[in-house]
C-alpha cells in the first residue's frame, strides 16, 4: 500500500478497492482496530479513488486454501500473492490466473461492508454538507479533538462577511451558505453536550496573532485583529458558562494529531476525520459502531490524562491569554 500511495499520487483516476480483517476480540481499547483506521486514513489521503470495505474475525476462516498466502492484490494484469510472514511472494501473469483472483477478491468483497467514504470540497458543496449534518447529527454527547479555537460554531455574519475571501469561487453563494451553517451547527451544539481537545500551543498562536492554521489558508482573508478574537474568546467562555462546551487544552507533546486534522465522534451516531490539504477540506466519515466507539473512548482517555488541564484551568487559560495578547 505505501508504495501504492505514492503511485496514486501521479494518477488521481487509480480506484483501489483494499478488503481489510477488523478483529471483534481485541479488547475494550481496540488499538489493532485503531492502528487500521490510522492507515486507512493515510491512504485516503494519498489515493482519490480509494475505497476499504471490512469483515470481522480471521483471515483463515475466509480464505480457504489461500491461507499460505493470504495477501492478495489484484490488478487487471497482474496479481501477486504474499505470505503470511511477509518473506515470500508469487507473481502472476497469466490471464486465466488473473481472472480466478479477480473472481475470487469479488466474492470475498461480496460478504464485507463500506468502512469508510469521503467528501472533498471547500466551497458551497461544503457548506450545503455541512447543514445536513448540522440538522442530521445526534451532539448529546460528542467529543472532538481540533488544534484551533476558531470553531465554526462561534462564528456569526459579521465575522463570516469580514473575513471570508472574496476570491474564492462562488464567493456570494458560499458566503450566504456558511452563514446559514455556522447558525444551524451553534443551535445545534446547544442542545448537546460538546467535549473539545485543543492543542495549547495552536490555541495560544491564535490568541497571539489571529492566524487560523486549521483551516485552508486561500478560505479567509487574513488573520483576525484582536477584537474579534476577544470576542471568539468571549462566545466559548459564555458556552461553558451555559454548560454546553466543556474544553481541555492539550500539551502539545501529548497532542496526537497536526494542525491540519480534526476529529468529531458522535457518540453512538458517526464520526467526521477532517483534514485540510491543497486549500481544500478533505472529510471522512465513518459509521461502524466499534470504530466509533474506539476512537470515543481514545479520546476520553486523552481527555482524562494527567497532563491535560481540566476545564476549569482551561478556561482560566484563555482568561490569562486573552489579558496577555489582547488588552
Amino acid at each position: 500500500m505505501e508504495p501504492l500511495v505514492l503511485a496514486c499520487s501521479e494518477h488521481a483516476d487509480i480506484k483501489v478497492i483494499q478488503i481489510i480483517c477488523l478483529e471483534s476480540d481485541s479488547g475494550q481499547d481496540g488499538c489493532s482496530n485503531l492502528e487500521n483506521i490510522r492507515r486507512i486514513l493515510r491512504y485516503g489521503v494519498g489515493i482519490s479513488c480509494y475505497e476499504p470495505r471490512y469483515y470481522y474475525g480471521k483471515s483463515k476462516e475466509h480464505y480457504g486454501l489461500m491461507n499460505v498466502m493470504p495477501c492478495l492484490a489484484v490488478t487487471e494484469e497482474y496479481a501477486i500473492q504474499i505470505s503470511s510472514d511477509h518473506k515470500a511472494a508469487i507473481l502472476h501473469n497469466d490471464a486465466e490466473t488473473i481472472q480466478y483472483l479477480t473472481d475470487f477478491f469479488d466474492d470475498i468483497c461480496k460478504e464485507t461492508h463500506p468502512l469508510m467514504s469521503r467528501m472533498d470540497g471547500a466551497g458551497v458543496k461544503l457548506a450545503g454538507w455541512g447543514m445536513d449534518y448540522a440538522k442530521t447529527a445526534d451532539f448529546s454527547n460528542t467529543v472532538e479533538m481540533c488544534s484551533g479555537l476558531c470553531r465554526t460554531q462561534f462564528w456569526d455574519e459579521r465575522l463570516i462577511r469580514k473575513y471570508l475571501n472574496p476570491e474564492i469561487p462562488d464567493y456570494k453563494e458560499m458566503t450566504e451558505s456558511y452563514i446559514t451553517y455556522s447558525a444551524a451547527l451553534h443551535e445545534a451544539y446547544r442542545q448537546g453536550q460538546i467535549t473539545v481537545l485543543t492543542s495549547m500551543a495552536t490555541a495560544e498562536e491564535f490568541v497571539r496573532t489571529g492566524v487560523m492554521k486549521e483551516y485552508p489558508e486561500a478560505l479567509f482573508s487574513g488573520p483576525l485583529t484582536p477584537e474579534d478574537r476577544r470576542k471568539i474568546i468571549c462566545r466559548i467562555l459564555k458556552a461553558a458558562e451555559e454548560g454546553w462546551y466543556h474544553i481541555h487544552l492539550v500539551p502539545e507533546d501529548e497532542f496526537p494529531l497536526s494542525y491540519l486534522w480534526e476529529v468529531i465522534v458522535n457518540a453512538g451516531d458517526r464520526m467526521l476525520l477532517q483534514n485540510v490539504s491543497h486549500n481544500q477540506f478533505r472529510i471522512f466519515f465513518f459509521r461502524e459502531r466499534d470504530v466509533l466507539d474506539a476512537v470515543y473512548d481514545f479520546l476520553e482517555s486523552i481527555a482524562a490524562g494527567r497532563n491535560v488541564m481540566s476545564e476549569e484551568d482551561s478556561l482560566n487559560q484563555l482568561k490569562a491569554w486573552e489579558k496577555e495578547y489582547l488588552r
